[in-house]
């Protein structure tokens, strides 16, 4: 009785572990819903609570994966990826690595 037990019990944290990673990852593709743009106003990005996203005359697929934003174009299937970074309360957020460079772009929730 008691070797079914530890199993049970061992099941049961390993189902509790999944549970919240699975919740931390869900939470962190959260903080990217809504409409945001650059300080100009020109640039504007909307992530969807559906994992879509669109920007300019393009639109496509979001996910965050090993803390990099991943994008995918319906417009050209082309795949990017990004280090990303929240501040300001998660109202503002930062990409980094544009194009394979160091530049980095800054934009503000709505």
């Amino acid at each position: 009785m008691t070797k079914k037990r530890n199993i049970f019990l061992a099941m049961i944290s390993v189902l509790v572990l999944m549970v919240l990673s699975l919740s931390g990852c869900i939470g962190e593709e959260s903080k990217f819903v809504g409409t945001w743009e650059t300080s100009s106003g020109i640039d504007m990005f909307t992530f969807n609570n559906d994992g879509t996203y669109e920007f300019q005359s393009d639109s496509g697929k979001y996910s965050v994966q090993d803390g990099r934003l991943i994008l995918t174009s319906d417009l050209t299937d082309l795949t990017v990826s990004f280090r990303y970074h929240f501040s300001d309360n998660n109202n503002q957020l930062t990409v980094e690595g544009i194009a394979g460079t160091s530049l980095s772009y800054t934009l503000y929730k709505k």
